[in-house]
């Protein structure tokens, strides 16, 4: 667990979850994405690099401010 790398992915792993699905199915339906078997690794490894662009994104963005509680505005209330 003294891994800083492995420990990253660990934590954006649930948008590593979310994304993974949506990149494989619009890079299969995709008409950009027709490649030949041949190019199956380099295919491959620029899905790897768009999910994990989206799951570090939507880990910083979307994640990080709902753990925070950032997205709530604390008021003051008044209590009697």
């Amino acid at each position: 667990m003294g891994n800083k790398v492995f420990a990253f992915i660990g934590r954006i792993s649930y948008s590593m979850y979310l994304w993974h699905w949506p990149v494989e199915m619009w890079t299969k339906y995709d008409q950009i994405w027709d490649f030949k078997l041949e190019n199956f690794i380099y295919k491959t490894f620029i899905k790897i690099v768009i999910t994990l662009f989206l799951s570090i994104l939507s880990y910083y963005f979307v994640e990080t401010p709902f753990l925070h509680h950032k997205f709530i505005k604390k008021t003051k209330t008044m209590t009697i």
